[in-house]
Parts: C-alpha cells; sequence; structure tokens
C-alpha cells in the first residue's frame, strides 16, 4: 500500500521540464516511506554512483553527492575494506598504483555491473542497460581512434553475447546488434562529432527504455527506483547543459 501512496506523490518527469522534485529531495522521502529491505534497494542502485566517484576520487575531482558515501566515507571505505563489493577490493589490490587504477577503471566499472545485487527486475535491467551501453560506445571509439578492441575489452569475457558480438563485428563498416540495443550505434554514429547532442542523445535513450522498464509493475519498488533513476537523467541533462560537453562525455564513456 505505501508503493501507492509514495508513487502518486510523485511528480511527472520530462527532460524538457525542471524538476519538481531534485534527488536531495526525493532521498529523504524514499527513506520515510520504504521498509529497510526496499531502502537498501535505494542504496544498491546509488552504489552505481559511488563506484564511478572512486574515479574521481582518485582524480581529486569533486564527488557527484547522490551516492552513498560523501568522501569522507568513501575514503574510509576504501582504507577499511568495508560498505563496499569485493569486486573494489580485488581491482585496488590487483593495481595497487593509481596511474594503474584509472587506466584501467572500466574493468571495475565494468565487474560492479555485473555483479548479481537485487531482486529488483528493474535494478537488474538498470545494471545490464548501463553495462551494454558502456560496451557498445568503448567499441564504437575503439573503432573510431583506430584502438584495438581486444585492448579495450581485455578484462571481458569473450563468451558473453555483446563481447562476442562486439568482437565479430569489429571490422565490420556498421555494428548490428538486437533491436533493443541497435539505437545506441545509431546514436554514436549520427552525433560522434558533437559530444554534447551524443550525450543528450543517450540520456533520452535511458529515459525511455528506464521508463518502459519502471512502469511495467505500477504502485511498485520498481516504479520507485526507475523515478530515481530518471531524476538524475534529468539533473545530469541540466548540468550538461552547464558544463564542457567533451569532458562529460569522456568522463561517461571511459
Amino acid at each position: 500500500m505505501f508503493y501507492y501512496f509514495l508513487a502518486s506523490a510523485l511528480p511527472a518527469l520530462s527532460l524538457k521540464a525542471k524538476l519538481e522534485l531534485t534527488c536531495s529531495e526525493l532521498l529523504p522521502l524514499m527513506e520515510w516511506n520504504l521498509s529497510g529491505q526496499d531502502w537498501q534497494e535505494v542504496q544498491n542502485l546509488r552504489s552505481y554512483i559511488d563506484i564511478r566517484n572512486i574515479k574521481a576520487l582518485f582524480l581529486k575531482r569533486p564527488l557527484d553527492p547522490r551516492g552513498n558515501l560523501d568522501a569522507k566515507g568513501l575514503n574510509e571505505a576504501l582504507l577499511f575494506k568495508d560498505l563496499m563489493g569485493e569486486t573494489v577490493f580485488d581491482f585496488l589490490e590487483k593495481y595497487p598504483l593509481e596511474e594503474k587504477r584509472l587506466k584501467h577503471f572500466p574493468e571495475l566499472l565494468s565487474g560492479f555491473l555485473q555483479e548479481p545485487k537485487s531482486l529488483s527486475p528493474f535494478l537488474n535491467f538498470y545494471f545490464r542497460m548501463e553495462r551494454s551501453i558502456l560496451l557498445i560506445t568503448t567499441a564504437l571509439r575503439a573503432k573510431k581512434l583506430g584502438r584495438e578492441l581486444e585492448e579495450e575489452l581485455f578484462f571481458e569475457d569473450s563468451l558473453d553475447p555483446l563481447v562476442k558480438t562486439l568482437f565479430e563485428q569489429k571490422k565490420a563498416g556498421h555494428l548490428e546488434l538486437e533491436a533493443e540495443l541497435q539505437p545506441v550505434v545509431e546514436l554514436f554514429e549520427k552525433n560522434y562529432l558533437e559530444p554534447v547532442k551524443l550525450q543528450k542523445a543517450l540520456l533520452e535513450y535511458r529515459f525511455e527504455k528506464f521508463t518502459e522498464a519502471a512502469e511495467k509493475e505500477p504502485f511498485s519498488l520498481d516504479q520507485v527506483l526507475g523515478y530515481l533513476a530518471r531524476v538524475w537523467l534529468v539533473e545530469d541533462g541540466l548540468r550538461l547543459e552547464k558544463e564542457d560537453g567533451k569532458l562529460i562525455l569522456d568522463a561517461l564513456l571511459r
């Protein structure tokens, strides 16, 4: 029943309209109205930002405040090997030098996105979609820059269906994927020379897909989680208007 009241209170979302409820305003509302187990699913979703913040920490850049951990908390988690999955600590042990950690950060990101984390259909879809976009854009950019795909994705399982397809088609003139993912290819090819337009297009694609996945079961935890994920996209779109698109593209696609 509490899903009904919470979901009913959430304003409509659009990438073209100002947010009525920001992430910082939404999170307390969710924590007050969700059970402990459901709030943990919210934290599972936010852990993706924590992982991306590790790179920002290495680069001494401001952290995205939408994660579970602030700079102090993230530093302590890495120091005491707490509050984060074994994937993180295995990565840090494998690459003790910061230079190597930055170079191989996509390995950590991909490993995190493949970790089993949730019983939520939306969260499983969300992490799978984020990984797919990361793999596809990495493959396409490698082709544009004349880089060897095997070097870019050396840490990936070559038997993974999407990875296998990318390797098989690395020399093809045009990448052909399943219908759900093909738009990522088209958007990249159309907007590659205009980073801001490309990032906006990928935000719109994500927004549409996350809406479809979240709305499959109205007044559910998945609907609430999907709402938070889309709030992030709207906030990212607003920030994209103010920041250097090239820097954002590099940060999100590497």
